[in-house]
């Protein structure tokens, strides 16, 4: 079956709770990886979740919607509670979320792979109004030495052209942990 047919299980919404139930800041959990974000970014609390910790690079002025989120997920606590993921599942599950929260929203599969360290992650590029914002963002899954890595990044479309490229460099300097 072609990548974009590929379909999901029918409990997506209980899947997505289950990834990203308690969430709550977390000062000084270490990340499994390391990465230099673009100089616009700084590192905010770690948000932990019930199966991995999502690690935030935001603005210093946090009315702006410029954001960098990864998410880490442990991939043998993934398979034991939901079983392998496909990065088209792993993409779909945030992708539905991110449809609830917008209006006007649309989104494409990218043809080009985003670079994430050494790794090439499958990427959708998204576009949809929030908040009165016209915002695009691009969303990519992958599974990288142990862990499922989803990469979530944002901007008001006017200024993704220039924020985007550096935020994509950004992401090859991305080093899995020693385990």
């Amino acid at each position: 079956m072609p990548r974009t047919a590929e379909r999901l299980r029918p409990w997506p919404g209980l899947l997505f709770a289950l990834l990203c139930s308690a969430a709550l800041a977390v000062p000084g959990v270490d990340a499994p990886f390391t990465l230099t974000p673009p100089a616009e970014l700084h590192v905010a609390p770690v948000a932990r979740a019930a199966t991995g910790n999502t690690y935030a690079y935001l603005p210093a002025d946090l009315k702006q919607p410029l954001r960098l989120m990864l998410t880490a997920m442990p991939a043998s606590e993934i398979r034991r509670r939901l079983g392998q993921l496909s990065d088209v599942q792993c993409i779909r599950l945030f992708l539905d979320e991110l449809r609830k929260d917008h209006q006007h929203f649309f989104a494409i599969d990218m043809e080009a792979p985003l670079a994430v360290g050494e790794a090439s992650f499958r990427r959708v590029r998204w576009t949809g109004d929030k908040g009165g914002r016209s915002l695009t963002g691009v969303l990519s899954c992958g599974e990288l030495q142990g862990y499922y890595y989803v990469v979530h990044y944002t901007d008001a479309i006017e200024h993704a052209t220039r924020s985007f490229p550096a935020i994509r460099n950004s992401l090859k300097s991305l080093r899995p942990a020693a385990q």
